[in-house]
């Protein structure tokens, strides 16, 4: 089947992305990849035992091949249980689309697709093919977990980030139309320059389940990378209705650029109970300066460790910690040019890491270099420190992993590891080979959104016949 589809400009979001992951738009135009195509997905309640479960997507038009000016795509969405891999749930449909001049090819064709999905943990695939070039094509595939939403009181739905939402539309027949609002869902999460208003939206369910007349309290908080708060808004929910809508928007052009989160709290305070839902997005504003970091004074910086380091030791210093340094930092750092500019930026660029400021020791810092330590003993080969391998900055950004699967000696395979973080995003995998033969293993593939992924990493490390 054709499924109507959502166009709208985002020339700057490409912008943006370029800037953001360090990728330039000519790298993937004409070309499917996870940095021309974005998925997001939300669950909310269908029944008592039955979830629904929408998926949202936005395809960059010049990544299909345009024929007789249009561009047109297949896509596929797939269902499996995790642990049988038997089919839970598929769709699959055409979207076209009419190129009419230049400009529309920096365009993103948006859309919506889902169905009523039962408890149970699941693993996903989605796969978009150029209908005029089937060697173009992109998949990823995610485990998702489905609960219900029968709670002792009150429960939440998932957040929706959107472009815009239409309240009281007329569009009623719209594929993004839901009660009486149509929300045109941003799959990227990417606001900012261009799309200066994060518009969310979420359900609330069972509110006369309890005490009906104990209010409910909504809290409304955006937090930026630092555990900064930036937004927060309060107000009282009457238990008038057992199920409501709540939309809002929230005005970005001052932020930053940099990673949010934005949740939204339900507490019943008399009761005791309360639930949270939260979403992270990115924000990308060129012309915000970015925030001087918090000023200290020349005593707290020599009183630090970073007082005693010579250039070499305070480059090695931020080679290590770059693992977690933002695209802006990186820069600042590249512009310094004397040793008192580095030991500043480096204390700052720790402080504001610092999530105790009621010690006298920065616990995370402390915790990241016994990281890095440990990486450096473990990872080490003949000719590259165990902290610059792709396994030591695997584990010093994400910790220990949940377990490990080391396969060293298969007869039809090049040693290679298997890492699961049951933690991360509902469980993730990374993968590393030795596909070079030299003893040092590589990720060649990972589950972890924004990490580099290759469904078909296995036949990289089989040896061929």
């Amino acid at each position: 089947m054709q499924q109507r589809i959502f166009l709208y400009d985002m020339k700057k979001l490409i912008h943006i992305l370029s800037l953001l992951i360090i990728i330039n738009l000519d790298s993937f135009a004409q070309k499917l990849t996870n940095n021309s195509v974005y998925v997001d997905f939300s669950r909310f309640k269908y029944s008592e035992d039955t979830t629904y479960l929408e998926f949202y997507y936005s395809i960059l038009a010049g990544a299909l091949t345009e024929k007789n000016s249009n561009v047109e795509a297949e896509i596929k969405l797939i269902i499996q249980d995790s642990l049988t891999y038997e089919p839970k749930g598929f769709i699959n449909f055409r979207i076209l689309n009419q190129i009419n001049n230049e400009s529309e090819r920096n365009r993103y064709l948006t859309g919506v697709s889902g169905f009523k999905i039962n408890e149970g943990n699941y693993l996903v695939k989605l796969e978009i093919t150029d209908y005029h070039d089937t060697l173009n094509n992109y998949s990823v595939s995610f485990p998702l977990k489905i609960f219900t939403f029968d709670t002792k009181l009150f429960s939440i739905s998932d957040l929706q980030l959107a472009s815009n939402i239409i309240e009281n539309s007329e569009r009623t027949s719209s594929i993004f139309y839901k009660n009486t609002y149509e929300v045109l869902p941003n799959p990227s999460n990417i606001f900012g320059d261009g799309l200066p208003i994060l518009f969310y939206y979420t359900e609330f369910y069972d509110l006369l389940k309890g005490e009906q007349e104990n209010p409910i309290k909504l809290i409304t908080k955006v937090i930026d990378w630092v555990g900064k708060e930036r937004y927060s808004k309060e107000k009282i929910i009457r238990r008038k209705y057992n199920s409501i809508v709540e939309v809002g928007a929230i005005n970005i052009t001052k932020y930053p650029t940099g990673t949010y989160t934005i949740a939204l709290y339900l507490i019943d305070s008399i009761n005791n109970y309360g639930l949270v839902s939260s979403k992270r997005f990115f924000v990308y504003n060129p012309d915000i300066k970015p925030e001087q970091m918090q000023t200290f004074t020349d005593v707290d910086v020599l009183s630090s460790e970073f007082a005693v380091m010579n250039e070499d030791e305070l480059n090695l210093y931020f080679e290590q910690s770059k693992y977690i340094a933002l695209g802006d930092e990186i820069k600042q750092w590249n512009l310094l040019k004397d040793v008192d500019s580095k030991r500043n930026f480096l204390f700052n660029f720790w402080k504001k890491r610092d999530t105790d400021l009621s010690t006298t020791i920065n616990e995370h810092k402390i915790k990241y270099f016994e990281r890095v330590k440990k990486a450096d003993e473990m990872f080490r080969g003949t000719r590259e420190k165990g902290w610059r391998s792709d396994r030591g900055r695997v584990y010093i950004v994400y910790g220990e992993p949940s377990e490990i699967d080391r396969y060293p000696n298969e007869m039809d395979a090049y040693p290679y590891e298997i890492w699961y973080y049951n933690n991360l995003e509902g469980g993730v995998q990374f993968v590393f080979g030795d596909i070079m033969g030299t003893g040092q293993l590589i990720l060649i593939h990972s589950t972890l959104r924004g990490e580099m992924r290759d469904d078909n990493w296995y036949s990289r490390v089989k040896k061929s016949r």
